[in-house]
């Protein structure tokens, strides 16, 4: 039993329900968007001290936090869910099971408001994140995995440009492809997708090209206007996942 074999059934609960559901966000296992609401789904194999407290830990990144976890079996287990459903309840944590056999899904508790103070910062960040993404390629509870976040897309939407020539300039990249931070990326290369040809010039390394082959392609960008580019510059200090 793995904490991926939770995602799916989750995933597609939320997603009737008309939230934008994304996995692996900012160290959470799924994100859930809708209007102005986020969501926070985390992904568990058993309920235990350990889950509590990092749950309760996203209270403030979130408007509410969820617990995914198999459905209970035997009678001696469902006693237990039952004592632990009552702890989630008494902190405001919300509890959804999955049967792994049938896939059916049960809701034993929803996120209540919570008086924990915001985090207005990591909050943002999360909705950045998720909302950044045009493909939904992560799986929620994945580890040792590389995973697909709004950076690697824009890196990816660079690649494609960079692949058709044998190099361009930072501000023909930036309109053909739509990513604003353009410059920042290359200037970066966290992948080592990339090469400097030139002053203010580059073209895309086998590694980048190999890059294009093994990961899906990100839905375009609509072009930007080619006047008033502002300069390349050096990425700025805070980190960004990449």
């Amino acid at each position: 039993m793995r904490e991926t074999d939770l995602y799916e059934p989750i995933r597609a609960h939320f997603a009737k329900q008309g939230y934008q559901v994304q996995a692996e966000v900012n160290d959470c296992d799924m994100v859930a968007l809708r209007d102005d609401e986020v969501l926070v789904i985390e992904l568990k194999t058993s309920l235990n001290m350990t889950v509590l407290i990092q749950a309760t830990a996203r209270q403030a990144q979130s408007d509410g936090v969820y617990v995914g976890v198999p459905a209970p079996k035997g009678r001696r287990a469902y006693k237990t869910f039952r004592g632990a459903t009552r702890v989630m309840k008494r902190l405001g944590l919300g509890l959804i099971t999955v049967d792994i056999a049938t896939g059916n899904l049960a809701t034993h508790a929803t996120p209540e408001a919570h008086v924990t103070r915001k985090n207005k910062q990591k909050r943002a960040g999360i909705v950045r994140e998720a909302s950044g993404r045009s493909l939904s390629y992560n799986i929620g509870g994945s580890t040792r995995t590389k995973l697909m976040t709004a950076y690697r897309e824009d890196a990816l939407r660079i690649a494609k440009v960079l692949a058709d020539v044998e190099d361009a300039s930072v501000a023909d990249v930036r309109s053909k492809s739509g990513v604003e931070r353009s410059g920042a990326i290359l200037y970066r290369n966290p992948y080592t997708w990339f090469a400097r040809s030139a002053r203010g010039r580059y073209q895309l390394t086998e590694t980048g090209r190999a890059a294009l082959s093994s990961y899906p392609q990100p839905h375009p960008l609509p072009a930007l206007p080619e006047e008033n580019t502002p300069r390349q510059k050096a990425p700025r200090s805070r980190t960004l996942r990449t």
